[in-house]
């Protein structure tokens, strides 16, 4: 894996900047959700921030579109994967840009990036299978960049989800899933559901795709597997967000003390 980056200094954000298909979104919080429960998390984003601009280069040579931004003193480092490239999703998607904004504010450093073939990532759609790979990239890039006592673990939503799901990797401590919908790639191939490493499903209530029981049922027999349900969201967990990065805080707790 090769890497190229490019270096930017966010400073007083107030509102967040979205890069959308080469245009610049400036979205304020509430379009993206409700803001975290700790709003003091939000008023440290106005002190200098670093994000670095980065291109991966996956084992089958395409480029994938990323970014990164580091905490101070990082006990891990979050990967988040985006919605379904098919459907509108990207890494600018509401709560992956939630996530990256906020959890370095709580010392989780994150890592995002565009599949294959989305807004400046080179390649085609591969059906969730070929985005493995893309996984890994990232993978790589987050255990690089690490301190050396941090954890790394994947907080992928929907799509992403599933395709981290298919990927057992060593250097990942666990798996954080958002509204997974368990069904993008073949159920052998969520082979993460036998590894006895820690997974946790933030299921909302009134998901369209993979409700809670769904969920319960379809999980029954995976090793260190918990589901917390987010009462009243559905898939696109507009105003969820703030449940969402505190889940993924307490996760990333949990992993780093094992």
């Amino acid at each position: 894996m090769s890497e190229v980056s490019e270096v930017s200094e966010v400073s007083e954000v107030s509102e967040v900047s979205v890069d959308v298909t080469d245009r610049t979104v400036v979205a304020k919080r509430i379009v993206l959700g409700t803001a975290p429960s700790d709003l003091s998390g939000w008023a440290r984003l106005a002190s200098k921030a670093m994000v670095e601009h980065l291109s991966l280069t996956t084992s089958d040579g395409e480029r994938l579109k990323a970014e990164y931004s580091s905490a101070d003193e990082a006990k891990a480092v979050a990967i988040l994967g985006h919605p379904h490239p098919q459907h509108g999703g990207t890494m600018y998607s509401g709560v992956i840009e939630e996530l990256f904004q906020a959890l370095p504010t709580r010392s989780i450093s994150t890592l995002r990036f565009n599949f294959r073939g989305v807004d400046g990532s080179t390649g085609s759609f591969g059906g969730g299978i070929a985005e493995r790979l893309d996984m890994i990239a990232a993978i790589d890039t987050a255990a690089d960049r690490k301190p050396e006592s941090a954890t790394v673990f994947t907080a992928a939503w929907s799509f992403g989800a599933d395709v981290s799901l298919a990927v057992l990797d060593e250097r990942l401590a666990g798996w954080f899933l958002i509204a997974p919908p368990l069904g993008v790639v073949k159920d052998a191939e969520l082979a993460a559901g036998a590894d006895p490493r820690p997974k946790q499903l933030a299921v909302p209530e009134h998901d369209q795709f993979r409700p809670p029981a769904s969920a319960r049922e379809r999980t029954a027999d995976w090793l260190s597997t918990e589901i917390d349900v987010m009462p009243g969201a559905d898939h696109f967990l507009a105003g969820s967000g703030g449940r969402v990065i505190d889940l993924a805080t307490s996760f990333a707790d949990l992993i780093s003390a094992t």
